[in-house]
């Protein structure tokens, strides 16, 4: 997880950074700034998890930042700091849905409390948002191997598809030979095991899941050369599995995106 601490005051920022156990908390790495306008120039690239902010602070005080702020990235935890005196900031936070609303001075033991609650959120709704897009990318592949039984379940696959899958892309066929002393034989866990390894090295708008009981269906993005990428993923495999794991790749027509003949029926790859 990553943390953005934004407060104007110095020596704030350097306690706070000296005296927590981040790592403790669940926080991988902390970047600071002055002010909310430093802030949104740092976000894009550091892509915060959360923001641990002051309320008070000149140019953009903190909650014009979270404002601005979830207007853009809305899955972005916010903790605001706060003196005695800015009670009138309290409704405005917990209209933008803070995590917490910490006094200053600061007590470490309620802050590490704000901190590992946040990181708690953010760890559910990531596994919630994994666990819907698997849901997705499973009835899109349903719908590429067995149209028959897709058209049966009636899903609004126009929106479905807004979420990833945004072609062009390649369809590469894998199929998994599990060595052992005696013969080649076809395991579950090592079709899963393979597929888990695949989907942890390729982007969100990528599919990949087993077809039968030794072979996976991959929808690549690099789909310009598809002969060079069936190539390196052979080199991968082999370095990640072997010489328990021997693999073969087949490779499709490049797809340039889907076509929805039916808003229920579901998508067909578009040649």
């Amino acid at each position: 997880m990553r943390l953005l601490l934004v407060d104007d005051e110095p020596l704030t920022t350097a306690s706070l950074k000296e005296h927590i156990n981040w790592r403790e908390l669940g926080v991988d790495d902390v970047q600071v700034a002055c002010n909310g306008l430093q802030a949104m120039e740092l976000i894009p690239h550091f892509k915060p998890n959360v923001i641990l902010s002051d309320v008070r602070m000149p140019r953009m005080n903190g909650i014009e930042l979270a404002t601005q702020v979830k207007e853009t990235y809305p899955n972005i935890k916010f903790i605001f700091l706060s003196g005695y005196s800015d009670k009138e900031y309290l409704k405005a936070a917990i209209h933008l849905k803070a995590i917490r609303y910490v006094e200053k001075p600061v007590k470490l033991n309620e802050l590490s409390e704000a901190i590992i609650e946040s990181v708690s959120v953010c760890e559910m709704e990531t596994a919630s948002r994994e666990i819907m897009q698997r849901s997705i990318k499973q009835r899109v592949l349903q719908r590429i191997l067995s149209p028959e039984k897709a058209a049966e379940n009636k899903v609004d696959w126009e929106d479905e598809l807004e979420l990833f899958l945004i072609g062009p892309f390649a369809p590469f066929s894998i199929r998994i030979m599990e060595q052992s002393e005696t013969k080649t034989n076809y395991s579950e866990k090592a079709i899963e095991l393979v597929s888990a390894w695949i989907r942890s090295q390729s982007r969100e708008t990528e599919l990949c899941e087993a077809v039968d009981s030794h072979t996976l269906l991959y929808l690549s993005k690099s789909y310009i050369d598809q002969a060079a990428t069936a190539a390196q993923w052979l080199e991968r495999l082999d370095r990640q599995f072997g010489p328990d794991l021997t693999f073969s790749i087949g490779m499709g027509g490049a797809a340039r995106g889907w076509i929805i003949s039916d808003r229920h029926a579901g998508p067909h790859l578009k040649p």
